[in-house]
């Protein structure tokens, strides 16, 4: 073996820095001996914290997400309710039906345009709000993939089952019969 010193058999080796032996480490930003670090979702210089052994995750709105890992994947555990992209630009809203129905440009809605049901349900967004480039979630995050949401269902048992895996067990937000919920809130 050669070690960074070229020394035959020698056990040492550069740190981050090039000093053979030494003691510098990159953080998640890749800088050496840097201050970044991740937060409880894994995001270097990111926006969740970790309370009561829960990672929460703020948009820039300030809302509050819980999250829950399902296999080897992170999600959020509620829907999204943010009305502003991630740069600050107010994300537009307050079409009637018919002109929901005709956009041809970004907008979101509160179910029911009832502004109670966002805290509940989320706010619903058209596609072209999902696809914008300033982006609808939280720094770090995105709205899934085909790929991601396959392994998603994949982990849950499949097409048949899956959602029920999902569904709260609850009559809380389920109308009876809630056929195949097998979840409550808390566990996944």
């Amino acid at each position: 073996l050669s070690g960074c010193d070229n020394v035959c058999n020698s056990t040492a080796v550069e740190d981050c820095a090039g000093v053979c032996g030494g003691t510098g480490v990159e953080d998640c930003a890749g800088l050496c001996d840097g201050t970044a670090v991740e937060d409880c979702a894994g995001l270097c210089f990111g926006t969740s914290v970790l309370l009561n052994d829960v990672c929460y995750l703020y948009d820039i709105d300030g809302n509050v997400y819980e999250t829950v890992q399902i296999g080897g994947q992170l999600w959020m555990a509620e829907n999204l309710k943010v009305t502003r992209y991630r740069n600050g630009n107010a994300i537009p809203t307050g079409y009637s039906n018919s002109e929901w129905v005709n956009l041809s440009s970004d907008a979101y809605a509160v179910y029911d345009d009832d502004p109670a049901n966002a805290d509940t349900y989320g706010n619903l967004y058209n596609w072209y709000a999902v696809g914008d480039s300033r982006g609808v979630c939280p720094d770090g995050w995105h709205v899934p993939s085909d790929y991601e949401y396959t392994v998603l269902i994949d982990y849950l048992g499949g097409e048949s089952v899956a959602g029920g895996n999902m569904k709260e067990a609850s009559l809380d937000h389920w109308n009876s019969p809630i056929t195949g919920a097998n979840k409550d809130r808390t566990s996944v």
